[in-house]
């Protein structure tokens, strides 16, 4: 039984610079709106901060989907910097509750099987999780607004791509003059808090939400586009939602080969601590400071739950800067993620700069 109900599309314009930017802000993808219809119950996007992003978190993504059991099947793409597609697949998640789950990954690249039940999580394929951006999927879809932050402002702000006027919210650090520039930001539709658009500091990352549509009071985007320093680099399209009857539930038993893993961080759940606790400065490479070369290295990472850092890989930057950002950035140390009382593992990019002068 396909779910998405018909409504009207959420259609978004996507513009990319034809060249690599000066700087991660000097490309972004530009959004224009349709609100998906709700069945006559339109709300205005709250004004106060606060209360928008309670409204946004709970009625964008799968999080709290009061639909028993659900099967989804995504397909996706994942683009290189030239725009030619390195590697495409299929992802697919059948969900009972947060202790019984499976979801996989199947790509050209990879084949991975994860299972949670309530002895732990395993899985098959290896014991790492996808490195990016194929590893964003099931948070982009479950929960795509992040939890309640606790050392952090939340401000709002508009951004006007082309004509449009977007309601945006940023998770502010601390006081700046530009932080909507340099904080994690969501932008919204004018009603109901449905989730347009998306960035991470100095926009390393922007992500756009199309073709939503309404699923039992929950917003979900039919495809969704990430660009990483504004270049596409991810595309993911959602194929089919369905109810899952007792007659329809897989068998979710545990491969004899699969291995235990650590847990993740739940993209439901409150998250605590993560804090930096080391940093190291960056070598200038020598034959980049000849050459002229500046700019920003993006590195992709998991914290384990001993707050080193592992699965380390260069997400963008310059080539002659890259191994250079690497050797520092192994270097560094966080506190442990907390969720609930114990340490999990979880995502994180680090931004190494470099200035000449």
């Amino acid at each position: 039984m396909l779910i998405f109900y018909p409504s009207a599309f959420l259609l978004l314009a996507l513009a990319q610079a034809a060249t690599a930017p000066q700087s991660p802000a000097a490309a972004s993808p530009s959004p224009s709106v349709a609100t998906p219809a709700t069945a006559g119950n339109n709300v205005d996007t709250p004004k106060d901060p606060k209360e928008r992003i309670e409204l946004a978190r709970k009625v964008n993504g799968l999080h709290g989907l009061d639909l028993g059991p659900w099967h989804l099947k995504a397909s996706y793409e994942v683009f290189s910097a030239d725009g030619t597609v390195d590697d495409k697949g299929t992802f697919e998640e059948w969900w009972i509750h947060a202790e019984q789950y499976k979801m996989t990954f199947h790509s050209l690249k990879l084949s991975l099987e994860e299972y949670g039940t309530p002895h732990g999580t395993f899985r098959t394929g290896g014991q790492d999780w996808p490195s990016k951006p194929v590893g964003m999927l099931p948070a982009m879809l479950m929960n795509p607004i992040p939890g309640e932050p606790t050392k952090q402002m939340l401000k709002n702000y508009e951004r006007t791509p082309g004509k449009l006027r977007l309601e945006c919210t940023a998770f502010v650090s601390r006081d700046e003059a530009d932080f909507a520039e340099n904080s994690y930001s969501y932008c919204f539709a004018k009603s109901n808090a449905i989730l347009l658009y998306a960035s991470s500091p100095q926009r390393v990352f922007q992500t756009i939400f199309e073709q939503v549509s309404l699923v039992q009071g929950h917003y979900v985007a039919r495809e969704t586009e990430v660009f990483l320093v504004g270049k596409r680099w991810l595309s993911v399209h959602v194929e089919s939602l369905d109810a899952l009857g007792p007659s329809a539930v897989p068998d979710l038993s545990v491969p004899a080969d699969a291995l235990s893993v650590s847990r993740r961080e739940d993209v439901a759940g409150v998250v605590t601590g993560g804090a930096a606790l080391k940093k190291a400065s960056p070598q200038y490479p020598v034959i980049a400071k000849q050459q002229h070369v500046q700019g920003l290295v993006v590195i992709g990472a998991t914290v384990g739950i001993d707050g080193h850092l592992k699965n380390l890989k260069i997400l963008s930057g310059p080539p002659l800067l890259q191994k250079a950002a690497l050797d520092a950035a192994r270097q560094w140390s966080y506190e442990p993620f907390i969720q609930d009382g114990e340490p999990v593992e979880a995502e994180i990019e680090l931004n190494v700069e470099f200035h000449l002068g």
